[in-house]
C-alpha cells in the first residue's frame, strides 16, 4: 500500500474508527507476543542455570551471577570432563572417575579370584597374625619339647648306674617336678585384600540453546491515516493463529517473505522464507530492532548509528520503514540493503525515519515447552533418581567399556558377598597355602607341633610329676637297692640292702690301706661239718641247715618278706616287707606320688622348673589357637596370601532393632517392629548384606554416618522385603537397596 492512497478514502470517519479498532487489536497481539516471549526466556534462564555450558575451572555462581542451583552442570575445558554440582556439600564433583581411579577398578577387576578367597577367610587371616609370637615360641622350644618328651628313657639309663643313684638318694626331697605336654596348635592365613571397588553410571545432558528476546510493541500511529498503515503492514506481517499453514496474507495477498503465523496443530511459530513456511520458536515472535533516525535536508540514504547510537542492521526484506508514522513500500518508496535504506524522495529537515528490522530465525527439530517439559521431567535428576527403563550403549563410556566392567563388578560383588570379613566369621572348611603366613612357614610349624604328644594337657600338678617320678624310680631292679615311693609326703626312700663287690665303700678302702704292699695271697684253710671249704677259698654250706637262728634274724619270715638289715635287732637283720610292694614307697615299675618330688639341681642336665614355665607358656599359646579342626575367630587376621580349599560361609546375626553391630557379623537379618533409624556401630572397614523384612511398612531413616541416595529411605519404608548391601571404609557406611522382593 503507497503513502498516497489511504487518503482516496471518502469516509473518514468511518475509516478512522475502523483504524482504532484495528491498532487497538494491533497492539493487544503484540502484547501477547512479548508475554509468549517472556515465557520462552523464562525457560531458556531456567535451562541456562542448570547447563553452564564451558568453562576452565568451577564456576562460583550461574551465568545469571545468582547462587548455584543443585544439579546443574558445565563441562570442564581443564579436564575434558563433565562437572556435577553438590549443593548439599557446596562442592563440584567429577561424574566420570579419575584416570587413577580407573587403574584402581581395573587392578581390582584382574585380581576378582584373590578378593573373593581373602574376603572369604578374613577372620582366620586375622586370628593367625595375632597368634604368629606364639608359634614362634613353641619353635624356638623344640629342642626342649623333644628332650622332655625323652626323659623316661634317660631316667632308666639313671636307674641303671647305681653310683649316680646313690647321689641322687642323698638329696631325693630335693627332686623337682618334671612334665612336658603341649596342645596341637595349629595355623591358619588369609591374604588380606582390598575390597572391590563398584563402578558407576554417567550421564550427559544436551540441550539446544534458547533465545530470548521480546517484541517491541509497534508504535501507536501519530493519526490515523499512519496507524491504519502501520496495522496493514503489521497485519501482513503476522498473520495471527491458523490451524494449516497460510498461501496468502489476511487480505487475499502475496505473502512477503518474513510473515508469521501460530500454527495451532503443531502449537508452534513458523515463519515465510524464501522455501516457504519453516518453525521458528516456541510462541515467540521473530526478533526485531527500531531504528530511528532524524532527516537532514533532502537525505536519502540513512545508515551507520541510529539517534540512540545503534548501528542499522537489516535481514533484506524483514524490515518495516515509517516516515513520520508513514509505512513506506518497498521498491515504490525505498530500496534496502543489510546495513542501509536508500528513499525514492528526499526527506524534509526533521522528518522521522523508523526502520524496525526483524531478525528471522529458525532451530531445527525443536519441542515445544510442554514436550520440552515432559522430556525434561523424565530426566533423571544428577543428584539420584530411579530409572525406569535400562541404560545401553555400543561404545564406551569415558573410555571405559561398562558392560564389560559390570560383568567384572557382577562376579566380583558374587565373589565379595560370598567372602569371609575381616572383623571374623567361621570357616567351614581347612585353610591351606604354598607360601607362609606373617614370614612362618605354617606347613613346617605344623609337622614340628604335631610331634607334640596328641592328648598332652595344659600343665601337671604336683601329685601327677611325683606319681610319674615314683613309678619310674620304683620299677627299678638294680640288686642290692630298694627305692620306695612315700606317696603320703611325696618323698622316695632309698635301701642299699648289702655292699657287693662293684660298692666299694670308705671302709673298703681302709681295709686296703691296712694290707702290706706284698702281703702273700690269703689261703683259705679247709673246714668241715655244715660248712666246709678248701684251700681255694671256696665255702659251701649244706642244704636245710641255714634258718633263722643261724643267721641271727630277729624275727620269723612271712610270706613275700625280704631280709633287711637292722641295727636295732638282734644280729643285725630282720625280715620286712618288700618295699617294691609297701604302699608307703615308689615302686620302681612306677605309681602315684601323694607330696611334691622337688631338687635344687637339674635332672639328666634338664632344668625341670624352667621347662615347665616354658611348657605353660606354650600350653596357654595353644589352648589360644584355632585348632585344624576349624573353629571360630575372635579377632583379625591379617597376611600377605591365603587360599582357601573349601567354601567360607559368614554368620547371619539376626537384629530387628535396625543397630548393626559390625563386630558381632557382616550379614544380618532384620525384622522391625517400628519406626527405625539404619545406625552401625563398631565400624570398621567391611561389606556386607542386610535383609529388610519391613513387612509392617516402618518409616526408615538414616544415622548421620549410612550415606543413602534420594529414594533409597522412601522405597525401603514401603512394606516389603528388600536385601540391602553396604560397604563401609571405616567411616562412614555406603548403601544400595534392591527392589522389593514379591
Amino acid at each position: 500500500m503507497s503513502r498516497g492512497s489511504f487518503y482516496d478514502n471518502t469516509n473518514e470517519e468511518e475509516l478512522i474508527a475502523s483504524t482504532q479498532t484495528n491498532s487497538t487489536n494491533a497492539a493487544s497481539s503484540a502484547t501477547a507476543a512479548a508475554a509468549s516471549a517472556a515465557s520462552a526466556a523464562a525457560s531458556y534462564d531456567a535451562f541456562d542455570d542448570r547447563y553452564l555450558g564451558t568453562k576452565s575451572s568451577d564456576p562460583t555462581t550461574d551465568n545469571d551471577s545468582n547462587t548455584l542451583v543443585d544439579g546443574a552442570l558445565y563441562f570442564n575445558t581443564s579436564n575434558n570432563v563433565m562437572m556435577v554440582y553438590d549443593l548439599g556439600n557446596t562442592t563440584w564433583n567429577r561424574t566420570t572417575p579419575t584416570s587413577s581411579d580407573q587403574t584402581k577398578i581395573n587392578t581390582v577387576s584382574g585380581i576378582q579370584a584373590n578378593v573373593t578367597t581373602v574376603a572369604g577367610i578374613s577372620s582366620d587371616v586375622t586370628t593367625v597374625a595375632g597368634i604368629s609370637s606364639d608359634i614362634a615360641a613353641v619353635e624356638d622350644i623344640k629342642a626342649n619339647v623333644t628332650s622332655v618328651a625323652g626323659i623316661a628313657s634317660n631316667v632308666t639309663s639313671v636307674a641303671g648306674n647305681a653310683t649316680n643313684i646313690n647321689a641322687v638318694a642323698g638329696n631325693a626331697t630335693n627332686i623337682n617336678a618334671a612334665g612336658t605336654h603341649a596342645t596341637t596348635a595349629s595355623t591358619k592365613a588369609t591374604e588380606a585384600a582390598a575390597s572391590a571397588t563398584t563402578a558407576s553410571a554417567k550421564a550427559t545432558l544436551t540441550a539446544a540453546d534458547a533465545v530470548a528476546t521480546a517484541a517491541d510493541v509497534v508504535s501507536s500511529a501519530a493519526n490515523a491515516a499512519s496507524a491504519a498503515a502501520t496495522y496493514d503492514n503489521f497485519d501482513d506481517r503476522y498473520l495471527g493463529s491458523k490451524s494449516s499453514a497460510p498461501t496468502v496474507d489476511n487480505d487475499g495477498n502475496s505473502l512477503v517473505v518474513g510473515a508469521l503465523y501460530f500454527d495451532s496443530t503443531a502449537a508452534v511459530m513458523k515463519v515465510n522464507t524464501a522455501s516457504g513456511w519453516v518453525n521458528t520458536s516456541s510462541a515467540t515472535l521473530a526478533t526485531m530492532e527500531r531504528f530511528v533516525f532524524t532527516a537532514t535536508a533532502n537525505q536519502t540514504v540513512f545508515s551507520g548509528a541510529d539517534a540512540g547510537g545503534d548501528t542499522l542492521a537489516i535481514v533484506v526484506g524483514a524490515e518495516i520503514v515509517t516516515l513520520n508514522g508513514v509505512v513506506l513500500e518497498i521498491t515504490a518508496d525505498y530500496t534496502v540493503t543489510t546495513s542501509s535504506v536508500t528513499l525514492t524522495s528526499g526527506a524534509a529537515v526533521g522528518d522521522e525515519l523508523n526502520v524496525y528490522a526483524f531478525g528471522n530465525f529458525e532451530i531445527a527439530n525443536h519441542y515445544t515447552k510442554a514436550a520440552a517439559d515432559a522430556l525434561y521431567n523424565a530426566k533423571a535428576s544428577l543428584s539420584g533418581a530411579a530409572f525406569t527403563g535400562a541404560i545401553t550403549t555400543n561404545s564406551t563410556f569415558d573410555g571405559v567399556d561398562v558392560a564389560t566392567r559390570d560383568g567384572v563388578l557382577t562376579s566380583t560383588t558374587t565373589t565379595a558377598n560370598a567372602a569371609l570379613p575381616k572383623a571374623g566369621g567361621a570357616m567351614t572348611g581347612a585353610i591351606t597355602t604354598n607360601s607362609t603366613f606373617d614370614g612362618r612357614d605354617v606347613g613346617t610349624d605344623g609337622t614340628k607341633l604335631d610331634g607334640i604328644e596328641a592328648s598332652a594337657t595344659a600343665d601337671q600338678t604336683d601329685e601327677e610329676i611325683q606319681d610319674i617320678v615314683g613309678a619310674m624310680l620304683t620299677g627299678n631292679t638294680e640288686s642290692g637297692i630298694t627305692v620306695a615311693y612315700q606317696d603320703a609326703d611325696g618323698t622316695i626312700d632309698f635301701t642299699v640292702a648289702s655292699q657287693t663287690d662293684e660298692n666299694f665303700t670308705t671302709a673298703d678302702h681302709s681295709k686296703l690301706d691296712g694290707i702290706a704292699a706284698n702281703a702273700n695271697n690269703y689261703v683259705h684253710p679247709n673246714h668241715s661239718g655244715e660248712v666246709t671249704s678248701t684251700a681255694d677259698g671256696a665255702t659251701v654250706i649244706a642244704d636245710n641247715v641255714v634258718d633263722e637262728a643261724n643267721l641271727k634274724v630277729s624275727n620269723a619270715p612271712t610270706n613275700g618278706y625280704v631280709l633287711t638289715a637292722q641295727s636295732g635287732n638282734t644280729g643285725g637283720l630282720t625280715w620286712a616287707a618288700d618295699s617294691t610292694t609297701d604302699s608307703t614307697k615308689m615302686p620302681l615299675a612306677g605309681g602315684a606320688f601323694t607330696g611334691a618330688v622337688t631338687t635344687n639341681s637339674t635332672f639328666d642336665g634338664v632344668d625341670i622348673a624352667t621347662r615347665d614355665a616354658v611348657l605353660t607358656t606354650t600350653t596357654t599359646t595353644a589352648n589360644a589357637a584355632l585348632p585344624k579342626a576349624g573353629g571360630t575367630m575372635s579377632g583379625t587376621l591379617a597376611a600377605a596370601s591365603v587360599t582357601v580349599a573349601g567354601n567360607a560361609v559368614g554368620t547371619l546375626t539376626t537384629d530387628n532393632d535396625g543397630s548393626f553391630s559390625m563386630s558381632a557379623s557382616n550379614n544380618f537379618k532384620c525384622t522391625p517392629s517400628g519406626n527405625f533409624t539404619l545406625t552401625f556401630t563398631n565400624i570398621v572397614a567391611q561389606a556386607g548384606n542386610i535383609l529388610l523384612v519391613n513387612s509392617g511398612g516402618h518409616t526408615v531413616t538414616a544415622h548421620a554416618n549410612t550415606k543413602v541416595d534420594a529414594k533409597f529411605l522412601s522405597t525401603v519404608s514401603t512394606a516389603g522385603t528388600y536385601l540391602l548391601a553396604y560397604f563401609s571404609d571405616g567411616t562412614n557406611v555406603y548403601m544400595t537397596n534392591s527392589a522389593i522382593y514379591t
